[in-house]
């Protein structure tokens, strides 16, 4: 599909990608990258994503974050947010605001159901980060909360004053990363890379 421009020019002929989904800000390309809008492309409306899919992507576009590890594909994939867990908030940092752990209990597309993990943090001053991930971040939870408040109860974790429930996957991977942290293999401050 091509969009012309006000010179004659298609839009998409560099690049022979279709355009998913604008915004003011982005386009997603076919190939499932963003590109920035520009002036021949700003007063497209073309929508195929969902609003929580858009907002997701829009709070990464806006952070810090270059894209997010589970992929913009994935993200573009969301047809709601059905939950949101907050399974862990750090305490308040000098030049900084608190940073959050949050659970997406999302339903795709085609009706499946899955799970995105999301770590904002942001500094008064600097900017915004916004990391999301397939992947349950144990080594994320243990950079935003200290070994001493953890109290692991089967597949529950105790982080302060709230019970958070954890399937045994995301389980094995806390005690995975508090044991690797505990023998100086790893830092609490990684966050699991993208697969």
């Amino acid at each position: 599909m091509s969009y012309p421009s006000p010179g004659g020019r298609n839009i998409n002929s560099v690049s022979n990608l279709e355009i998913l989904h604008s915004n003011q800000l982005w386009l997603l390309m076919s190939n499932y990258t963003l590109q920035p809008t520009t002036a021949l492309t700003e007063n497209l409306h073309i929508s195929s994503l969902s609003k929580d899919a858009e907002a997701l992507i829009d709070e990464v576009y806006w952070s810090d974050t270059p894209r997010p590890l589970c992929g913009w594909r994935a993200l573009a994939q969301i047809q709601q947010i059905l939950r949101r867990e907050l399974l862990a908030k750090g305490p308040l940092r000098q030049g900084r605001r608190r940073e959050y752990l949050l659970r997406l209990v999302i339903e795709y597309a085609d009706g499946n159901q899955g799970k995105i993990y999301k770590f904002t943090s942001a500094e008064d001053t600097e900017g915004y980060s916004c990391e999301l991930a397939r992947d349950f971040p144990a080594q994320r939870l243990l950079s935003i909360v200290s070994l001493s408040s953890l109290n692991i109860e089967l597949a529950r974790v105790r982080l302060k004053d709230s019970l958070v429930e954890l399937s045994g996957s995301e389980a094995e991977a806390l005690i995975s990363a508090i044991s690797k942290y505990s023998q100086g293999i790893s830092t609490p401050s990684l966050w699991p890379s993208a697969g």
